[in-house]
């Protein structure tokens, strides 16, 4: 090899040749292990924050059921305070993915329209067993739209 390799362009011929020096390499070089590991920790923090949150959502919906209505309320606003963060560390750690993406419109429609609908029915029910069910699972259902 000389000091100056030409390397064809992939892109076609009305791009120009680009010239590579012995030192490069047209291969990138594999992270190391422990790189490794603090991208993958980097990708699952945020997604971990969503599923946090939707596991407050979904605590806060059965503290409703058990008529627990201060610690529902808290539920939900911790919920709402993880989903607030995770994307922010997100954008922070570079770790946008479109997996990510979904999972967070999923822990949206949860902590902000069925956990407060559901703790809200349980509220208005008050445990009794009559006609009035079915109002509120229409209230319900217009209040998740």
């Amino acid at each position: 090899l000389t000091a100056k390799t030409t390397v064809e362009n992939t892109f076609g011929p009305a791009m120009a040749p680009r010239v590579m020096t012995p030192r490069e390499s047209p291969t990138p070089a594999k992270p190391d292990k422990p790189q490794a590991r603090r991208s993958i920790l980097a990708l699952a923090a945020p997604s971990v924050l969503t599923l946090v949150a939707l596991a407050c959502s979904l605590t806060a919906m059965r503290a409703g059921f058990s008529q627990h209505w201060q610690l529902a309320t808290g539920l939900i606003m911790a919920a709402a305070f993880c989903d607030a963060l995770d994307g922010h560390v997100a954008r922070l750690l570079d770790a946008v993915t479109v997996f990510g993406g979904e999972l967070d419109s999923l822990g949206d429609l949860v902590n902000f329209g069925v956990a407060p609908a559901i703790v809200m029915h349980s509220w208005a029910d008050g445990g009794q067993d009559d006609a009035g069910d079915v109002f509120l699972w229409v209230c319900c259902v217009i209040f998740c739209q």
